[in-house]
């Protein structure tokens, strides 16, 4: 998708919120390793995709509300999220749910961990 690159040509802004956020995550959450971060056309699949060691961000999932392509596959009041400014929040709440409510109920039974672990997977699409 050339428009995705031609939008997000220089990602340095992104850059620089993102590690901004770790350098205070980590003073609060200093065991919390920093993953490499990497963007990707995902053709519209996850905005956020979170790894032990990687982050991916789906830059066609943040081209603006206005986007002439969401149209074909999201409501109005979804892609009002999408938007360049969603890009830093959403990785640091998808890095959030994925390390730090899963580890803090890993001691917890079986049906709460399925529980949360389903709710943390159901709240992320855009669907």
């Amino acid at each position: 998708m050339a428009d995705v690159e031609a939008k997000y040509e220089d990602i340095g802004k992104i850059e620089k919120q993102i590690n901004k956020g770790f350098a205070r995550l980590t003073k609060e959450v200093p065991q919390l390793p920093v993953p490499h971060v990497y963007t990707q056309i995902s053709a519209f699949n996850e905005s956020i995709i979170v790894q032990d060691s990687l982050i991916g961000i789906s830059l066609d999932k943040y081209m603006g509300a206005d986007y002439p392509l969401y149209k074909n596959f999201y409501y109005d009041y979804q892609c009002r999220s999408m938007s360049p400014e969603r890009i830093v929040p959403d990785c640091f709440s998808s890095i959030f749910s994925a390390n730090i409510l899963c580890r803090l109920t890993a001691s917890a039974p079986y049906y709460i961990r399925f529980f949360i672990s389903a709710s943390l997977t159901t709240s992320y699409k855009r669907f």
